[in-house]
């Protein structure tokens, strides 16, 4: 009895003693601190900032290319001897400088601008620009297409304009010329048509004229096609 005793007793501490050593685990596991979890808006406020952060583009300026020296020659080189042409001929036909208008057929002799060449028109369209000839508002309006055109584009502003005024002067003359002599579709009056409208879609009053300027007025910046 007395050795079954003392075995049992000796069973009974080892299990005490297990005891020991799991209660003093847990409360270690316990004691060990744990990082504290955000509340969830938290997270979401946080994470949507990372991602902001990370996904937020680098924006860089890039200056605008500088034009050649070649196009800021040739430009306007180009758009004010198509304006002469247009200027020159309202020059002549107004004053009469003897070259082609003589001093008698001027407009400021009493004489039509435009009698002259649509009176012996011989194209296709001859019956209609023949009616035409000598009418006070076709000579006003010729002469205000011609001196107004060749303004804006020696000056360069107005080239939209300028291009819509050209293409009702130099298209009429084309026209009243059809069908042409030396070429079935092409002469000079179409290509001063063309090159009017090239004129203005490059903005070639910036160059050597007054269209930076012209652009920068504040009815101008209203209405582009002012420009």
């Amino acid at each position: 009895m007395t050795r079954h005793t003392r075995a049992y007793q000796d069973a009974a501490s080892v299990l005490g003693d297990l005891d020991e050593v799991d209660r003093r685990g847990d409360e270690a596991h316990i004691a060990i601190p744990s990082r504290p979890i955000p509340p969830p808006h938290r997270r979401t406020m946080s994470a949507s900032a990372s991602a902001s952060r990370t996904a937020a583009p680098s924006t860089v300026d890039v200056p605008a290319a500088r034009p050649s020296t070649s196009v800021r020659v040739l430009l306007p080189l180009t758009r004010i001897a198509l304006g002469f042409v247009y200027l020159w001929a309202f020059i002549d036909k107004l004053f009469g400088l003897g070259l082609a208008t003589p001093a008698a057929g001027s407009v400021l002799a009493g004489q039509s601008p435009s009698a002259g060449y649509l009176g012996h028109t011989e194209g296709a369209l001859s019956g209609v620009f023949r009616a035409m000839a000598g009418n006070p508002l076709v000579d006003a309006l010729f002469m205000l297409g011609l001196g107004a055109v060749g303004a804006a584009l020696v000056t360069g502003v107005c080239l939209w304009l300028a291009a819509l005024g050209g293409s009702f002067v130099m298209g009429g003359i084309y026209l009243s010329a059809l069908p042409l002599a030396n070429n079935p579709i092409i002469d000079e009056h179409l290509v001063y048509v063309l090159l009017g409208w090239l004129l203005a879609a490059l903005g070639a009053g910036r160059f050597a004229g007054l269209g930076t300027v012209w652009s920068t007025l504040p009815f101008v910046r209203r209405a582009p096609w002012l420009a």
